[in-house]
């Protein structure tokens, strides 16, 4: 028992940051679909047109912005700021990140590397740019698909094709 025990703890400890950036890049669209569902609204018409009222999409019993929606609201609104929007930006301007990191201020970032690394490792040096990319185009999809409140099955693909050909059409030229 003990002996197996530690040869999994060494083999886990050394692949701890490689495991976490996986888990992190899995669980990134699941994140990004439930802070969107989060911050989504319907208008119900009550009455008349002048009379109306903002439900959450996701339950229409609950008034959006009240207190049962409003801790949902601002639990996704931190998590926005403090992890979607810093992590998506890293795996964006790593490589210029990287590229600068010898200059005091941003010295913060080989401290990261392993975790920049655990990335990038795959890719060669003019192709590192694509995680943060597709992390960007990512979340234009999952906006886009919200926004289509007609939830027209024919503008979904309209939408995912004209995604996919605009992150396509660098490799043309």
């Amino acid at each position: 028992g003990a002996k197996r025990s530690q040869r999994i703890s060494r083999y886990f400890r050394h692949n701890a940051v490689p495991v976490l950036a996986t888990l992190l890049l899995l669980s990134y669209a699941k994140l990004l679909r439930t802070v969107i569902a989060a911050f989504s609204a319907t208008r119900l018409y009550v009455g008349s047109d002048d009379n109306t009222v903002a439900i959450w999409t996701y339950d229409g019993t609950i008034t959006y912005m009240q207190p049962k929606h409003a801790n949902l609201f601002v639990f996704s609104l931190v998590v926005t700021i403090g992890f979607i929007a810093p992590y998506t930006l890293l795996l964006l301007f790593a490589p210029l990140l990287q590229k600068y990191s010898h200059l005091k201020a941003l010295n913060w970032v080989n401290k990261i590397k392993p975790f920049i690394d655990a990335h990038y490792g795959p890719y060669e040096d003019h192709f590192r740019v694509w995680t943060g990319v597709l992390l960007l185009a990512r979340i234009a999809f999952y906006f886009a698909l919200a926004v289509n409140l007609s939830n027209e099955p024919s503008l979904n693909y309209l939408i995912t094709i004209l995604l996919q050909s605009l992150l396509l059409l660098p490799r043309l030229f």
